[in-house]
Order: C-alpha cells, then structure tokens, then sequence
C-alpha cells in the first residue's frame, strides 16, 4: 500500500455509496444491481432502431423525478425539443398525446404538468439548436452537473454527440464523460445505437458487441443495459414486450435477462411483465 492509509478507508465506503433506483418496474433490473446505479457510475443503455429507446429514456427520467425525487438533466441530441417534451409529458401524465388530434388535448393540463415537472428544478432540458461541439456540449453537462444540482445526467444518443463515429472520437467521448462524473456525486446514463445483426438472428441475439461504434462503449461503462423487442411480432402482447439484459455491471457482476418491460399503449409506460412465452403459457394452464 506504499503506507497509504487511505486506501483502507477506500474499502470500507464500498457498499455505502448513494443508490439511485431504476423505475419500479425495472424491480428485476434494481435487484441484479443491488438497487440501482450508484453515484460517480457511468451506465450504456443500447437498442436497435425503433426498439423504443425514447420510450425507455422517458420513462427512466419521469421515474427518477417523481419516484425518486432526484434532479435529472437531459442532453437528447437526435431529438426535437418539442418531441422530447412532448414525450416526457405523455408519460408523467399518463396519456398518449400523439394519439390525440391537435383540437382534442387539453394543453392547460400538459402545461400544468410540464410545469410540475420543472419548475421545482427537477427537470432541465438541453435546448442544443442543432449541432454543438464538443466543448460546449461538455461545457453544459459541466454547468447542469455543478450549476444546476443535476444528480443524473442522461445523454441520448451517444452517436450525436461525436464529430465521427472512429473509434477514437467515442473513446475520447466516453473517457471525458468518466472523468467528469468519477469525483462528483453523479451518475450518468449514455445511450447508444446498436448495429443491425445479421440476418437470422432471433430480435433478442443482443449483445455488447453490438454497440454502434468503440468498444470503449462497453469497456468504460460501469454498466451495460440492452434493450430487445420483436417488432414484427404477430401477436400484439409480444411485440409490445422489450427485453432488458444486464450484460455488465463491476459493482454486483451480475448478468444476464433484467425482466421484460410491457409498453402500455394509451398511458405510455413500461411497466413489468412476464416474457411473452410464459404469460401464453399461464394462460394456457
């Protein structure tokens, strides 16, 4: 230990630090990782197009808002402002707002609800305008993390926020994202496009591989979360049914299927569910 005392007292916080839960319906997700991420931890979060990456990242930030009480701060860089909003409105409201023609929503109650929702400084969204560089954009992770008390920063998609996707570019980007959170009392979720598999492959043959980019991706990541969902499904419980594995966490060094999420269409949540084989089954019995 080259008489370091301190490296003792390194050891004895290991257990201790600051838990932030997933949504309860991510129980089997909470429980893999002894409840959660934990500050200073830098979580990847990968899907395949249109698996519902939005969806989840929604839900993730009403549920840490409302359920956990925490700050989040939202760096969504494919999506439109409006779209985002729109989204995080339709899940905390529980109501499906692009399903409503423009004459029938009732935008005193969004307002309501998007105020909620913010003015208490839970909720800070990054309006980027287009394309930022990089040391602006870090700049105002910078600013949210330290200016704006932000205890989770949720940076979405990976891929917009690089000049190119060479692995040097994500490498840096990954290693700044580390650096930054590593001695603050952060955590931050990063989430990634994931390359098409080959054809063949069952819509669940997901894994860390995958990510669209480095492999620094899954390497730097404290933890690693893909998400899988059969959009071709003929039955509809099925293909409204994502699989989340759990294929790296150093903390807990669990893997493996995290549960099943069910997107309840006219509320816009992902609540927990059996995995489609086994409620055909139960209900066959």
């Amino acid at each position: 230990s080259l008489g370091d005392e301190g490296l003792w007292d390194k050891f004895l916080k290991r257990g201790t630090e600051k838990c932030i839960p997933f949504p309860a319906g991510f129980n089997v997700l909470n429980a893999m990782m002894n409840g959660g991420t934990v500050v200073g931890e830098l979580t990847a979060i990968g899907a395949l197009t249109s698996v519902g990456k939005s969806t989840m990242v929604s839900n993730l930030v009403i549920g840490y808002v409302e359920e956990s009480r925490k700050k989040v701060g939202c760096v969504f860089l494919e999506a439109d402002i409006g779209e985002s909003i729109e989204n995080l409105v339709s899940v905390s409201s529980k109501t499906r707002i692009t399903d409503i023609a423009h004459e029938n929503r009732d935008y005193v109650a969004y307002k309501k609800t998007y105020d909620d929702l913010t003015s208490t400084g839970a909720l800070h969204l990054l309006d980027h305008r287009g394309s930022l560089d990089s040391e602006e954009l870090f700049s105002k992770i910078q600013y949210m993390i330290k200016g704006l008390d932000c205890d989770i920063i949720i940076i979405d998609p990976l891929q917009a926020g690089v000049k190119s996707n060479e692995n040097k570019a994500i490498d840096d980007f990954m290693d700044r994202c580390l650096k930054m959170i590593k001695n603050t009392e952060v955590s931050m979720i990063i989430v990634s496009h994931m390359r098409q598999p080959p054809q063949g492959r069952g819509p669940h043959a997901v894994d860390e591989y995958d990510l669209k980019g480095s492999s620094s991706i899954n390497q730097i990541a404290t933890n690693t979360i893909l998400l899988s969902r059969d959009k071709l499904a003929e039955d509809d419980y099925a293909r409204n049914c994502t699989q989340v594995q759990l294929v790296k966490c150093r903390r807990t060094g669990r893997t493996g299927v995290a549960g099943w999420l069910f997107y309840e269409n006219n509320t816009s949540r992902l609540v927990a569910t059996q995995a489609p084989e086994v409620k055909k089954a139960n209900a066959h019995d």
